[in-house]
């Protein structure tokens, strides 16, 4: 059971680290859900109350409640109003108190945290993470340099490899970027991948193909305004919603290439924004939780879309992970490493990159498999 309103966002995740670099040591030890002074704050289960007030577990935590059960203490932080009593007992679902802004904050929020001992050190994942309110998925993200004479002449054999190792290695989603020699690629991954995945939204080299056991929701493509094409291009996307075990999802797969300059990088990330806004309208309409969102593709830019995406709340999902710095653009002739390829998930989002680099010999770019937790 959550502490708070079902749609309350989380602004801070367990165990994630904050975007400030002064504090660039901290771990979180809990998850801030991002609501407003005076949000009814309830109990999460029935236990009995250790602690209500400040002081406690410090002053950082300004107002606290804190609930012990089966040997678990369940924090409840910066509160505005505790209305509860140390020794009492209080069921699942009961008011504990008020949201606030108490302690050390940088704004209103709750912060709610497990622990295995009365110590702020002894904390463990949050039960309903485990129990009530997530659900594990995986995406594939490959860019398969099929957009020349010489991407036609191995898109087939590319399709091929790539799907057989799907099939060792399956995944809830697999996005494609530059597919563009359709009439090879597509057709041997519809064949091979049968039995297996679907392809569930797309079109112009750009494609979404979803596991079978997984349920399709909707699918289909994205076109980035006119306004941001460059020369005669026409940025497009694929875009599949979908359900695992109650949650909904929704991954999109983007590519941005064009001649390299100035001006064409302005307008990838004009695109990449035209994409996100449309993104979030078909999510909106289809009851996709902001955290259930991914973009995966090629940026073809060092950075700048990146910047611009961490800018407006989205975060690289290869941050902090030991694939951060690595390259997954490498030229034909084996020189221009770069890191073109990119997982965007929201900041409050759990997600990390878990390879980058099984699928590299496909093509120039590396291909990244992405474990994020869906929130149902």
């Amino acid at each position: 059971m959550l502490p708070v309103p079902k749609n309350t966002p989380i602004t801070l995740g367990y165990r994630q680290k904050p975007r400030d670099p002064k504090l660039a040591y901290y771990i979180h030890r809990g998850v801030d859900f991002g609501c407003p002074i005076g949000t009814s704050v309830v109990a999460t289960v029935t236990g009995t109350v250790v602690h209500a007030g400040t002081g406690g577990l410090g002053k950082a935590f300004g107002i606290h409640v804190v609930l012990l059960t089966e040997g678990v203490y369940h924090v409840y932080g910066h509160l505005s109003r505790a209305d509860v009593k140390r020794g009492s007992i209080v069921r699942q679902g009961a008011r504990l108190g008020l949201s606030g802004a108490t302690g050390n904050v940088s704004g209103p929020h709750l912060h709610y945290g497990e622990l295995t001992k009365y110590s702020y050190l002894a904390d463990r994942a949050p039960r309903f993470l485990s129990v009530t309110g997530t659900v594990k998925a995986v995406t594939s993200i490959q860019n398969m340099a099929g957009n020349n004479e010489q991407g036609a002449r191995t898109g087939a054999a590319r399709a091929s490899v790539y799907a057989s190792r799907r099939r060792a290695i399956p995944v809830d989603v697999a996005l494609f970027q530059e597919a563009t020699v359709a009439a090879k690629i597509r057709p041997t991954l519809d064949d091979k991948l049968k039995g297996l995945m679907t392809r569930a939204g797309g079109g112009e080299g750009r494609y979404a193909y979803l596991a079978n056991k997984n349920q399709r929701i909707a699918g289909g493509m994205i076109t980035a305004a006119k306004t941001t094409w460059y020369r005669s291009d026409d940025k497009q996307a694929a875009w599949v919603v979908w359900s695992k075990d109650g949650a909904r999802a929704m991954d999109v797969s983007f590519h941005l290439e064009s001649d390299s300059g100035a001006e064409a990088d302005a307008k990838r990330v004009a695109q990449m924004t035209s994409i996100v806004a449309q993104a979030l309208a078909i999510a909106t309409k289809y009851g996709v939780p902001l955290a259930n969102i991914l973009f995966g593709g090629d940026a073809n830019s060092v950075g700048m879309v990146e910047r611009a995406m961490i800018a407006v709340g989205w975060r690289n999902f290869a941050d902090g992970a030991e694939y951060e710095h690595d390259p997954t653009f490498i030229k034909w002739d084996g020189s221009g490493k770069e890191r073109f390829d990119y997982a965007f998930g929201h900041k409050t989002a759990s997600g990390r990159v878990v390879s980058i680099a099984d699928d590299h010999d496909l093509s120039d770019h590396a291909g990244l498999r992405v474990e994020r937790t869906l929130v149902a």
